[in-house]
């Protein structure tokens, strides 16, 4: 009888594919740092007092505006000064060739006696004639800008005697005016300018004003002429 065949051993299994390693697990995160102990806004439930603390004091300003209450009050306004003495009336106003003046007292200088023959000086300069015409001394007496009158109770008979007087001085007679017993007369000494302005007055008073560039060649010159014409 026909025997069948034995069977055949089945032929072996491929090998397989290695397994991969598992993964290794994440480390595990750092424990949180401990937070500081802080003051929880929101934590109502801790009514225990905060402690007082003194603020600190405000840093000195030296240039900080004082307080009203530290502020002086300001001084008194000084006392308004006496108004001062109405000018005497000027005798020569019409004649338009003298301007504000005032008449100082003429001090020890009115007290010297000069001789006769002396013409006035000032610090050793003599006085020396200038000839001008009406018209230019006009302009010269208004620019002007020192101004003193004097006056002198002499006893002169007429304007001729007083422009005489004044003539021995060093001045240059100008002009005169007979029927309104006016003269005008100039000088200089050095290079200042120095012009005299005289009237007749009653009971032969002369009464004259003298501009010029320098106050002290004026009031030496006032003080000069009132004493010249006083001794005359």
């Amino acid at each position: 009888a026909r025997t069948n065949p034995a069977p055949r051993a089945a032929p072996p299994a491929a090998n397989p594919e290695p397994t991969p390693p598992p993964a290794p697990a994440p480390p595990a995160p750092p424990a949180p740092a401990p937070l500081e102990k802080s003051m929880d806004l929101l934590d109502l439930g801790d009514f225990s007092p905060v402690p007082h603390t003194a603020a600190a004091p405000a840093p000195h300003d030296p240039f900080a505006a004082a307080p009203a209450s530290a502020v002086p009050p300001p001084p008194p306004a000084p006392p308004l000064p006496a108004p001062a003495p109405a000018p005497p009336a000027d005798p020569f106003a019409g004649a338009g060739l003298l301007g504000s003046s005032t008449d100082a007292p003429l001090g020890g200088l009115a007290n010297a006696q000069p001789p006769a023959n002396s013409l006035f000086q000032h610090a050793g300069a003599p006085l020396r004639p200038k000839t001008l015409s009406t018209p230019e001394f006009g302009q010269r007496w208004g620019s002007c800008p020192c101004t003193k009158m004097g006056g002198a109770a002499g006893s002169f008979r007429d304007l001729a005697q007083m422009m005489g007087v004044l003539e021995t001085t060093g001045l240059h007679p100008v002009e005169a005016i007979t029927a309104t017993g006016e003269g005008i007369l100039a000088g200089t000494v050095q290079d200042a300018l120095v012009l005299l302005h005289g009237k007749m007055g009653e009971g032969g008073r002369v009464h004259f004003t003298v501009k010029g560039t320098q106050q002290g060649i004026v009031d030496g010159l006032v003080a000069f002429c009132t004493t010249r014409l006083q001794s005359s």
